[in-house]
């Protein structure tokens, strides 16, 4: 792909603006690449080997001092029990789980994922890639499921991904986004809940 001069210009300026007068002092110290002395002769090579400064995205932070924050958080899910869950949101945080209806502040998401966890036996999340940016955070995973009750004890795996509103400095997440297909889960849980009645019935 051939890089333009006014793509170069127009790059150089973006370092400047976001990464020169960024406030560091909320959190880890910049680059050492990173001054005030930055030129656009000494940060062509830079400039060519990130697109990411292109589309106007801070290339991403070092992920391993938020590798155990994510596990720990995955840990309170997986009990599920979303009350202990929910220190680690803000109070007027919001949740937008798959195709389902958006949710906000700590009572409205404990009562949805109240509802979804009771049909569970057990969640597992295995963290996969992580970026980190100032703003936020985006992760892989692999979700693993076992529905409360299920005879065959089947393990239903979804690939997901989301997105972790809570940038650098602040103490808990903003917003939470959850993409995947989750249609698999909430089918058999359906179909045990089914089973499960024509037994009593």
């Amino acid at each position: 792909m051939a890089v333009m001069a006014s793509d170069i210009s127009r790059a150089y300026e973006w370092l400047q603006k976001v990464f020169v007068t960024f406030p560091w002092a909320s959190g880890p110290p910049p680059p050492k690449w990173l001054s005030p002395q930055l030129s656009l002769s000494n940060s062509f090579p830079l400039l060519l080997g990130a697109p990411t400064l292109f589309s106007g995205l801070p290339p991403p932070l070092p992920p391993a001092p938020y590798a155990d924050n994510l596990a720990q958080f995955h840990v309170l899910a997986d009990a599920l029990d979303p009350r202990p869950w929910m220190s680690l949101f803000a109070p007027d945080a919001i949740l937008n789980y798959a195709n389902n209806p958006t949710l906000t502040g700590h009572e409205e998401i404990i009562a949805a994922m109240e509802q979804s966890m009771s049909g569970l036996r057990s969640m597992k999340h295995e963290i996969g890639h992580i970026d980190v940016t100032p703003e936020r955070i985006y992760q892989e995973a692999k979700i693993t499921y076992v529905i409360k009750g299920d005879p065959t004890e089947e393990k239903l795996v979804v690939k997901g991904f989301a997105v972790v509103h809570k940038g650098v400095g602040e103490e808990r997440l903003r917003r939470l986004d959850i993409y995947g297909d989750f249609s698999e889960v909430f089918g058999r849980m359906a179909e045990v809940g089914k089973g499960a009645e024509g037994e009593r019935g």
